[in-house]
């Protein structure tokens, strides 16, 4: 499958690359300057985020705003990994900036290049358009201009991505590939694995929210409860327990600071807000890429965490001034700061904990790495991770491509207990692997099984 992902986190990451490699070529300095690209870009989105909350919200607001958003367990994820999440997430809140500062052109920049480093930060346009209206306010002929500054935002954003849809387009008949491949009848993706979809019922969607929403926001990978499970420990009800309290305190200011917003201030969040959970709602009910899987998932959500530090920012003012009329302000703000750092600290424990899980198959990774071609093609169970330790090219087992992955010189990779994901496969799928391929490696400490297709007619050798 062709390149489709958009370009400009790759493009910077290969800027950080070349400059590593130039200071020293020979010590992997390279790797370790394009894994600083999150970092740098978390830590200028707080900057950003503290200078947007002084403008509309005052200083004490913005300063707890910028507390609550460095320590959130989801910010300091995207912060961490090479993911285009961060860099997005800062392009598009310096675009915000610039919008309340009117300015019109750099403004509609920015979003282009969020935009072409992750297609969701279009999330930010709604909001984009509201602030150019508002600093309008007091202006002669408003409509006119409004309509002038509005378009030419959009006009500027859709420029900068133009190359990229124009090139999508030619490859795949679908400039926005590879959402929507329904409705530009576009070729399936190897991430359309992820179809399978519960049905349509309250119980279902407030799981989705409770886990995609509140889980993820807190750390809990995908927002899945089950995730819970990995820890090993007798007191894991009383951690998980305790694990609640703490977040449920944490949270506790949003709902505070929903009473607190009121005016120009209440009506920038409400556009900041609405088209996150817009999107929110088409990844579960339409189904397109393979986010339906994912549901409300906060790493797709994240355009909207500002908007959260806010609320939760003027909740935070609130209760410290609360506080402070009964003497125990400084007190509180310690006792809030430091459940803040137990509760972000739980991304350190996550990753320990993934790092521990992965490692356990690394045999298994080095085997496929050693004993396939690096053109060979591997199938597994839906998991994006896979592709990070395979090294090789993936597509996810599905219904829709089992029969055609028999026909070809392809290794399946099955373990029915992979504790890292849920990468359980149907009995009907795992039964069909076995009845049309070889097992070609077995692992009985992981339980990994890879098997050879046994149908490898009219193929040519690997390179």
């Amino acid at each position: 499958e062709a390149f489709w992902p958009p370009p400009f986190y790759q493009i910077i990451a290969s800027f950080f690359y070349r400059i590593g490699q130039w200071f020293r070529p020979d010590n992997g300095l390279g790797d370790a300057a394009a894994k600083l690209v999150s970092p740098l870009f978390g830590t200028a989105s707080l900057f950003v985020t503290f200078l947007i909350g002084k403008r509309l919200f005052g200083c004490r607001t913005a300063l707890a705003s910028t507390l609550f958003t460095a320590l959130i367990p989801i910010h300091l994820y995207v912060s961490t990994l090479p993911f285009p999440d961060a860099t997005a997430f800062f392009l598009g809140i310096l675009a915000v900036y610039y919008a309340l500062r009117k300015k019109v052109v750099g403004s509609g920049v920015l979003l282009g290049l969020a935009m072409v480093t992750k297609t969701n930060a279009a999330l930010f346009s709604p909001l984009l358009i509201f602030i150019t209206y508002h600093n309008l306010r007091n202006v002669r002929y408003r409509g006119k201009i409004f309509a002038k500054q509005a378009a030419m935002i959009c006009i500027l954003a859709l420029a900068v991505m133009s190359p990229m849809m124009v090139r999508n387009f030619m490859l795949f008949n679908n400039p926005v590939y590879p959402y929507l491949n329904q409705v530009f009848n576009a070729p399936q993706s190897t991430q359309d694995l992820f179809t399978d979809h519960e049905p349509y019922k309250p119980v279902n969607i407030a799981k989705k929210l409770f886990g995609g929403l509140y889980l993820s926001a807190f750390g809990i990978p995908e927002g899945h409860f089950h995730k819970f499970s990995f820890l090993s420990s007798p007191y894991l009800r009383f951690l998980i327990a305790g694990w609640f309290i703490l977040t449920a305190l944490v949270a506790l200011p949003i709902f505070l600071g929903l009473y607190t917003l009121k005016g120009k201030q209440g009506r920038t969040l409400l556009w900041w807000i609405i088209p996150a959970s817009v999107f929110a709602l088409m990844l579960y009910f339409i189904p397109t890429r393979g986010a339906v899987s994912i549901g409300f998932d906060t790493r797709y959500l994240l355009p909207a965490l500002p908007a959260a530090s806010f609320i939760w920012g003027a909740g935070f003012i609130r209760l410290v001034g609360i506080m402070q009329r009964k003497m125990l302000s400084r007190q509180f703000i310690v006792i809030a700061v430091i459940i803040l750092l137990a509760v972000s600290s739980g991304v350190i424990v996550k990753t320990a904990v993934a790092k521990s899980m992965w490692d356990f198959y690394s045999d298994d990774f080095s085997w496929v790495q050693s004993n396939t071609g690096e053109k060979s093609l591997i199938y597994t169970p839906a998991s994006e991770c896979m592709y990070y330790n395979l090294q090789r090219p993936l597509r996810f087992i599905s219904e829709s491509n089992i029969d055609q992955a028999f026909v070809g010189s392809s290794y399946f990779f099955v373990s029915q207990d992979f504790r890292p994901d849920n990468l359980r496969l149907s009995d009907d799928l795992y039964n069909k692997i076995m009845d049309n391929a070889i097992l070609v490696y077995y692992n009985n400490r992981t339980g990994t099984r890879i098997y050879l297709s046994i149908r490898q007619e009219n193929i040519k050798p690997e390179d």
